[in-house]
């Protein structure tokens, strides 16, 4: 009931004109949206989409959506370029950035970025590029999709196991698949980028950011692990990549005062958290580790036109 009542609000928005109005008055607004996933119709069941149908959006719709953008007055940048102060005379700053990695960034977005010359940032959780560490929430699609589990059953699960503590969650998810004999093996997965990958995408303007290394709640880390995500990440990345990595993009949105501090000690710039809405530089001179994004999901272009604009 309620999805279809955010659908009647976001339809009356866009027939009713009222989105197309309130982005006329929003030149000076700082967009950031976010994506993880860009499949293609030809090699969707070879990267991605089985496994994480929610948020992958076609590159069809992707490019769609560029455009979109492009059209009406957005101007594309990095985070760095936050820094700058002639960014400020741009009309709707935007950046479009993609979380944890997943190769399908290179083989299906970067193309079309390329084709309308966008730039772009990428977040990278380093233990998916190294192949030692894994998505519970994939490898769970993953083990119940092979039981004839449906997507409805399948993401009830994962938004209840979702809610436990870190520490339950992975203790329920290793008997569980004991019971089960199941194993996720990081190495069979061919669904992330490796090294060399990342460092075309560095070569082919995209910006290179953090998503730490496990992809965990920092927000429940003790000290010790939380100043090892967050510095250690920042170091393998430099050193893969060769360029300094400002910006970080805390997994699952989780981030609070001192996730923050911890994040400025550890000499990044700015921070992308899951508060949805637009940006202006004001905001960012008070909290550039608290920065708002709008999240691209599957959906319609009329969906996304709403979304950008009226933050629903």
């Amino acid at each position: 009931m309620k999805s279809i009542l955010k659908k009647i609000v976001i339809f009356t928005c866009y027939y009713s004109g009222l989105s197309w109005l309130v982005g006329m008055f929003l030149n000076r607004k700082i967009f950031c949206i976010g994506y993880h996933s860009i499949f293609d119709d030809v090699n969707k069941d070879e990267l991605l989409q089985k496994l994480y149908w929610n948020i992958s959006v076609n590159s069809k719709d992707f490019e769609k959506q560029l455009i979109f953008l492009k059209n009406n007055g957005h101007t594309f940048i990095h985070f760095s370029d936050l820094k700058n102060k002639e960014t400020k005379k741009l009309s709707k700053p935007t950046i479009i950035f993609f979380d944890d990695g997943f190769k399908d960034v290179l083989v299906n977005a970067l193309p079309i970025l390329k084709k309308h010359n966008i730039p772009a940032t990428i977040f990278i959780t380093t233990g998916l590029i190294d192949r030692t560490h894994f998505l519970w929430t994939l490898g769970l699609r993953h083990f119940l999709g092979e039981k004839g589990r449906n997507k409805k059953e399948i993401e009830t699960e994962i938004k209840k196991i979702k809610k436990m503590p870190m520490q339950e969650r992975e203790k329920f998810l290793k008997t569980f698949y004991s019971k089960n004999n199941f194993k996720p093996q990081p190495e069979n997965f061919d669904i992330f980028l490796d090294w060399p990958e990342v460092r075309d995408l560095s070569n082919n303007n995209f910006e290179i950011g953090s998503h730490g290394i496990a992809h965990q709640k920092l927000t429940e880390l003790n000290d010790s692990d939380l100043e090892n995500e967050l510095i250690s990440s920042k170091k393998i990345l430099e050193e893969k990549v060769g360029r300094e990595v400002e910006t970080i993009s805390y997994p699952y949105g989780r981030n609070n005062e001192k996730v923050e501090s911890s994040v400025n000690s550890a000499g990044y710039t700015f921070g992308v958290s899951t508060i949805s809405g637009f940006n202006d530089f004001e905001y960012l001179e008070k909290y550039p580790f608290r920065i708002k994004k709008i999240t691209a999901e599957t959906g319609s272009m009329t969906e996304f036109k709403v979304r950008v604009y009226m933050n629903l």
